[in-house]
């Protein structure tokens, strides 16, 4: 995708900011232009052009297609997020998850005949997964795919490479391959004696993930669905991922909530521009271009744009008013004593 972007078809339309890390998002209701704008500021890594440092970006839209465990770490504190959005940020289940791949001197279970499919069992292992693509000549093996508790123990031996917590965890996923195929006349002793490497992965634990997958639990669609793929910021920021979409766990999950977000941007700047000398139809074209599979009624959409400005009027200038209020009375009397004085002169 990345090579895509930067190919001729985008030259000069599209910048990618690798080793970016986005720490804050600040809301300007009204720009020097008279439209609102969002401040991006972050660091970039020490490897990133440049070296480590501070950096701001101005946008007219954001996008966040990250986890939601993952958008709680960026400050969005003037970004207008209404109660239930942030509720929903904060309580929605991204469930853990875990896979551990073993490399073998021989594909020793191709030689028993397996090819492809997977194998369950209620050791530890859980979901042992075969290669199915390429010429059958791969050594490599899912020894382990595991999610919700069972990703949990796992993931709490995964304590980095060269750790005792590695060795410990290699003996027990040979131990769990070894009692799945025992009556391939697999053993231990011969899996030892096969093993090359190991490389383990725990989507909870790590920084950009903080969980694998959404795994909403009970009425958590029916409570906060509605608020996460409503846009923030009056419009103008907005949320996507396969958390955020009726599939989760799944790329087709992601790839629909980013169609609904790129509609809702659009939308938005046709809601805004309708009134203006501007007949260029983003929406009509991006239907066409894309036919998009929005996961929601396209009326219901349009309605979500309208409900997300309301309730965020409805809080944050309620709130703007009731803090000004003080201020304005501190004038009253202030202007008050300056005429009680010149009278009594």
């Amino acid at each position: 995708m990345v090579e895509r972007l930067q190919g001729s078809d985008y030259a000069g339309n599209v910048s990618i900011f690798t080793g970016h890390q986005v720490t804050a998002v600040k809301f300007n209701e009204v720009s020097t232009e008279g439209s609102p704008l969002l401040e991006i500021s972050g660091l970039r890594a020490a490897h990133a052009p440049g070296g480590r440092a501070s950096f701001e970006e101005v946008y007219s839209h954001v996008i966040f297609a990250i986890p939601p465990p993952c958008l709680r770490t960026i400050d969005l504190s003037t970004c207008r997020l209404d109660y239930s959005q942030r509720s929903a940020l904060r309580q929605v289940s991204v469930g853990p998850s875990c896979k551990i791949g073993m490399k073998f001197k021989t594909a020793w279970w191709g030689k028993k005949g397996i090819r492809g499919g997977q194998s369950s069992t209620d050791r530890m292992a859980r979901t042992i997964v075969y290669p199915s693509h390429g010429d059958g000549k791969s050594t490599v093996l899912i020894a382990s795919y595991s999610w919700t508790q069972d990703a949990t123990a796992l993931g709490s031996l995964m304590q980095g490479r060269g750790t005792p917590e590695e060795e410990r965890l290699k003996e027990l996923m040979l131990a769990d391959l070894a009692y799945v195929h025992a009556k391939d006349g697999i053993d231990i002793k011969f899996l030892r004696e096969q093993f090359q490497d190991m490389f383990a992965w725990d989507w909870t634990h790590h920084p950009y993930s903080m969980g694998a997958f959404g795994l909403f639990g009970p009425s958590q669609f029916d409570e906060f669905y509605r608020a996460l793929t409503r846009p923030a910021a009056e419009g103008h920021l907005h949320f996507i991922g396969e958390t955020i979409s009726t599939t989760h766990g799944w790329v087709a999950g992601a790839l629909e909530s980013a169609e609904r977000g790129v509609y809702q941007m659009l939308k938005l700047h046709k809601m805004s521009t309708s009134k203006k000398d501007y007949c260029h139809n983003a929406v009509k074209d991006f239907k066409d271009e894309w036919s998009p599979v929005l996961g929601v009624n396209k009326v219901q959409l349009k309605l979500q744009l309208c409900i997300s400005l309301k309730l965020q009027i409805e809080e944050f200038h309620e709130l703007e008013e009731e803090e000004g209020e003080p201020e304005r009375e501190r004038e009253e009397e202030e202007g008050e004593g300056e005429g009680e004085g010149e009278g009594s002169l």
